[in-house]
């Protein structure tokens, strides 16, 4: 694995760039931590950016996004569609917060706002299973969340890996070649802190509240990131054969 595209489904709110940079520097950090040889690409996909051949990078990364993956934005559309044309030649993919919405969603699931409302602060998944590429094991990981939308139907052919009380279906694998992640292990506490602060009125004042207690905790993005890569690693060589 040594070239991951990373399509990038929108901005840092302008405030917050000085301090924090963009969502592909993010994704750098994150994954560079495991693997420093890496190299990811950004594309901007709210501008209609695209690689020229999907086969120019190993492996995709879809981000997050502040859109819904049911907005009728024309370049939403067209990602949807992308969605398709990667799992057609099984390119291993991973897609984050929006960018796993949008993989149920184009495959089939649904996607729609989240029966209990906000999801943000540290967040803990368990395991329903562990699958050989998911090393070192573990039972549960806590990562931060930032969603109002959630994967409420998995795609035909989907397997759920984890989830919880507020996000049943928080992560999931489509035919060892797409992973899904609701959460954000891209995002550290300062970031996670700085994004939700102030937006009581979005959130509601008990839901930030209990959000605020939570951005200083540990959180589990190395082992998350260290799963990301094998599980690319592993889709990749299985292509091969």
């Amino acid at each position: 694995m040594k070239r991951i595209g990373v399509l990038t489904c929108g901005q840092v709110r302008k405030d917050l760039v000085a301090a924090h940079g963009e969502y592909p520097g993010m994704f750098s950090r994150l994954l560079n931590a495991v693997d420093p040889a890496l190299i990811t690409v950004p594309y901007r996909i709210y501008d209609n950016e695209y690689p020229r051949h999907i086969e120019d990078n190993d492996a995709y990364l879809i981000s997050g996004s502040r859109y819904s993956v049911y907005d009728p934005d024309p370049w939403i559309g067209r990602l949807e569609d992308y969605v398709r044309e990667l799992h057609a030649v099984r390119k291993p993919t991973v897609g984050i917060c929006f960018g796993h919405q949008m993989m149920a969603r184009a495959l089939g699931g649904v996607t729609a706002k989240a029966p209990p409302g906000w999801g943000i602060g540290k967040h803990v998944a368990e395991l329903v299973k562990v699958p050989e590429w998911m090393h070192p094991a573990a039972a549960r990981y806590g990562v931060f969340v930032s969603h109002q939308d959630q994967v409420l139907t998995l795609p035909a052919g989907a397997e759920r890996l984890a989830g919880n009380a507020h996000c049943p279906n928080a992560m999931f694998v489509v035919d060892e070649c797409f992973l899904g992640i609701q959460g954000h292990p891209e995002f550290t506490g300062e970031f996670a802190r700085d994004l939700a602060a102030g937006r009581a009125e979005v959130y509601g004042e008990k839901t930030l509240a209990a959000a605020m207690t939570t951005y200083d905790l540990p959180i589990d993005s190395t082992l998350v990131a260290r799963w990301i890569l094998q599980f690319l690693t592993r889709a990749a060589a299985a292509r091969k054969t």
